[in-house]
């Protein structure tokens, strides 16, 4: 009989854990989703017909999606093609403190 501990593991009676997806947004990923997960992927920038093709959708939905991405900061836009935005990726790191750990 295997069980689910409060971590998120499937605890095996044979031992081991296995890692349980948190909620099905892992299996079933948003369109918005998809198009952020392929242009993480690449370290260069994508064109939309590229992203249309790996994401497996409609022109016009792609481009609405994108124009969102844009707005709210996510995704950049260059004539070479869209780029995952590098400060969403990594963002800044706080100013306080020493970085010791300590206040």
């Amino acid at each position: 009989m295997s069980y689910v501990d409060f971590t998120g593991c499937i605890i095996s009676p044979f031992g081991g854990c296995f890692l349980v997806p948190a909620d099905n947004e892992t299996k079933n990923p948003t369109k918005t989703q998809k198009i952020l997960q392929a242009l993480e992927e690449q370290d260069h920038p994508v064109s939309l017909h590229r992203l249309r093709e790996h994401c497996s959708m409609r022109t016009a939905t792609v481009s609405e999606l994108l124009k969102q991405l844009i707005e709210k900061g996510d995704v950049h836009y260059s004539p070479n093609g869209y780029q995952i935005n590098p400060l969403t990726r990594f963002p800044p790191i706080g100013t306080q403190g020493k970085g010791n750990g300590k206040h």
